[in-house]
């Protein structure tokens, strides 16, 4: 169900991420929404995680419904240990419903 990966670099040395899973939930008031990612059947990830990523507000008014599969890329910012979604895009997940 989840997938978490670094796209290809900016070129400005910005570290980027990347992650697929399922909306947790949506902080609209802080800025913030959750993304569960769960193992895939056979994967290497053995227990589901949050992750708790940043956003604008532009952004979180246009995320699909909470428990809906999207894949999102944005950057680590180090210093504020934050992850901040720049782009969401719906995606199906491996047990979707056919």
């Amino acid at each position: 169900l989840g997938r978490i990966g670094v796209p290809r670099g900016d070129g400005k040395g910005h570290p980027l991420m990347a992650a697929q899973g399922r909306v947790a939930f949506v902080d609209r008031e802080e800025g913030r929404f959750g993304l569960e990612v769960r193992p895939n059947p056979g994967g290497r990830l053995k227990e589901p995680f949050t992750l708790t990523l940043w956003a604008p507000l532009s952004l979180l008014e246009g995320l699909p419904p909470v428990g809906s599969g999207v894949y999102v890329e944005g950057e680590a910012r180090l210093k504020t240990r934050r992850l901040v979604a720049k782009k969401v895009e719906p995606a199906r997940l491996w047990d979707d419903p056919s």
